[in-house]
């Protein structure tokens, strides 16, 4: 009887053999520290030259946005490691030809997440992290894209963001 409870507790994976599960955070495809904000990027989605209605936050009254290019969506999250409230500029995206692209989530907020929306100039709580969806009109052959991550006040810093 005792052998046959083992044997259940074992493939059932119950059986610990002093081990720790770790849960490991989202990957980050690059980082930045300006001033006191330290800037992960997540991920970056190529959405295409279409950006479905279906899709948004509100499928039954939102028409399809649709660019010439495509749409960039690069999710970020921010951390301001410092001891008071610290204030983000929406990123610029940098091109393979030294473009900055500015950020467009309140053109098309609808695609946009409530929790994840910067617009324009954004406060991070200290210690907190912060998440962020940024959205971008490029040019259909763009490339090598880079997050520009910029305080309100100081440095800037360069994110490649390896597409």
């Amino acid at each position: 009887m005792v052998i046959i409870a083992i044997a259940i507790v074992f493939i059932s994976g119950k059986w610990e053999k002093g081990e720790k599960k770790v849960e490991k955070g989202p990957t980050v495809i690059g980082e930045a520290s300006t001033g006191e904000l330290v800037w992960k990027v997540i991920s970056v989605k190529d959405r295409g030259n279409k950006l479905l209605g279906s899709e948004s936050y509100h499928p039954e009254t939102v028409e399809d946005r649709v660019s010439t290019g495509r749409f960039i969506e690069v999710e970020v999250v921010v951390e301001n490691q410092g001891e008071d409230l610290a204030s983000l500029i929406s990123p610029f995206l940098v091109d393979d030809q030294g473009a900055q692209l500015r950020d467009i989530s309140y053109e098309v907020k609808e695609w946009v997440p409530e929790d994840k929306a910067a617009f324009l100039l954004t406060n991070v709580r200290p210690n907190t992290p912060a998440s962020f969806n940024f959205f971008y009109e490029v040019r259909a052959d763009a490339s090598n894209f880079k997050l520009e991550a910029k305080e309100r006040v100081g440095s800037s810093q360069l994110i490649n963001l390896g597409m």
